[in-house]
């Protein structure tokens, strides 16, 4: 064979192609307490606030009627789950965040939590906590 199939400008083309994986990762305030329309913490019981933790947490850990999950989608709500317990602060890939608020508007059936939760994991977000 000629030179063609050796290293030349043509044998560059076959060799292995690494591309580079921009991976951004934003620290998720998990514990932040979820606002109302008002503002206002949104309460679940007379001595606690609803938090992004809660959220996220039933929104990857729940299905809804008909739905069944593949294995691969099990794994990553539970890896997800585990991050968000491991930390009140965890670092959540773009990927990961695109999938948990895919799953909070699949099982939330709440145009308040769907908005909020879009505010909250992109990356216009993160609001302070509520002071008391």
């Amino acid at each position: 064979m000629g030179e063609s199939s050796g290293r030349g400008s043509s044998g560059s083309r076959n060799a292995p192609v690494v591309l580079k994986r921009t991976i951004t990762e934003m620290k998720v305030k998990i514990k932040t307490e979820v606002l109302d329309y008002e503002g206002k913490p949104i309460k679940v019981s007379d001595t606690e606030n609803l938090v992004w933790r809660t959220v996220v947490s039933n929104a990857l850990n729940s299905v809804v009627p008909n739905e069944v999950l593949t294995g691969e989608q099990k794994a990553r709500c539970y890896r997800i789950t585990q991050k968000i317990y491991d930390s009140n602060e965890p670092d959540l890939t773009v990927e990961e965040r695109s999938f948990v608020l895919e799953r909070i508007e699949k099982v939330f059936n709440s145009p308040l939590i769907c908005g909020k939760s879009k505010e909250f994991f992109e990356e216009k977000q993160q609001p302070p906590s509520v002071d008391k």
